[in-house]
């Protein structure tokens, strides 16, 4: 099981240790619901517009070169601004301290794998300039 995986699945299975913070009643678990639903929309969104080039694996494939439109021209890896916004609402909506410690595994893993993909990528003609003018995961900070 690769990394970010296995963190993913400690986050769902944290999730399964105690029941909900939420009262029954309570409007408030829609937010991370949709939350939840746009960070899955926005990585769908990233892997097509990859097309072929999208891989679990970080590898470099013949006639690679660098998307930049779609998602891509707001962050270099939208992918995974995806799945942890996605992973963040899934957090939120359990409210666990399990949870959140699952959660912190899981961004310090998908960093890690963010930097070993970028020096996969740096000799990819047109990347370098592409970095340079945009963040990683979320726009303005990092």
């Amino acid at each position: 099981m690769n990394t970010p995986l296995r963190e993913r699945a400690l986050l769902v299975a944290s999730a399964a240790l105690g029941p909900s913070p939420w009262p029954a009643s309570s409007p408030w678990p829609a937010i991370p619901a949709l939350v939840f639903v746009a960070g899955a929309a926005l990585r769908r969104s990233a892997i097509r517009t990859l097309g072929r080039f999208y891989s679990h694996h970080v590898m470099r494939q013949y006639g690679h070169r660098v998307v930049t439109g779609g998602v891509y021209r707001a962050v270099r890896h939208p992918a995974y601004a995806g799945m942890l916004l996605a992973n963040l609402a899934f957090t939120c909506f359990f409210l666990t301290p399990l949870g959140a410690a699952a959660f912190a595994l899981l961004v310090a893993a998908v960093a890690w794998r963010i930097r070993v993909e970028e020096r996969a990528l740096w000799d990819v003609p047109g990347y370098p300039p592409y970095a340079a003018g945009r963040a990683r995961v979320l726009p303005k900070a990092w």
